[in-house]
C-alpha cells in the first residue's frame, strides 16, 4: 500500500475524498448499499456537515500517518503528538470546509440519497432499447 500514497499520491487522494464531500450529500448514520451511501433510517434526511466531513478526513490523515510513519509527509511531525498532521492539511482544511458549505448551500435541502445511478429519463418511453 506504501506505493499507493507514495510521492504526491497521499494528498490526491485527499484531494478525492474532498471532492466527492464537496459533489455529494453524505447522509448522517449511513450504510452503503448497492455502493450507494444511504441513511440506515429512510426517514433519516440529516447529512453530515462540512466541519464533520473535514474532520473524518483528518482522522483518515491520522490513521494513515500511523500506518505509515515513515512516509515523507508524516516523518518531520511530532511523534508526541498523535493529532499533528501535515503542513498543506492545515492549509487544505478551512477551503475544503468552504467548499462543501457552498456546495450544501447550492442544494438547499433539496437532495436525495442513492440517485447517482444511470437511469433512463423516460423510463415509460418504448424507445429505450439500444438500436431504436
Amino acid at each position: 500500500m506504501m506505493e499507493e500514497i507514495d510521492d504526491e499520491y497521499l494528498r490526491l487522494l485527499i484531494a478525492r475524498m474532498i471532492t466527492f464531500c464537496s459533489t455529494n450529500v453524505v447522509p448522517a448514520n449511513a450504510k452503503i448499499v448497492d455502493g450507494e451511501l444511504v441513511p440506515r433510517n429512510e426517514a433519516n434526511t440529516n447529512i453530515l456537515t462540512g466541519e464533520r466531513l473535514v474532520q473524518y478526513i483528518g482522522i483518515m490523515i491520522q490513521l494513515l500517518r500511523k500506518r505509515f510513519p515513515e512516509h515523507p509527509d508524516f516523518k518531520a511531525l511530532d511523534p508526541s503528538q498523535s493529532n499533528a498532521v501535515p503542513d498543506w492539511w492545515t492549509a487544505v482544511r478551512a477551503s475544503a470546509i468552504t467548499a462543501i458549505k457552498k456546495y450544501h448551500k447550492h442544494l438547499g435541502g433539496n437532495y436525495t440519497f442513492g440517485q447517482r445511478k444511470c437511469r433512463h429519463i423516460y423510463p415509460d418511453n418504448l424507445n429505450c432499447e439500444v438500436g431504436k
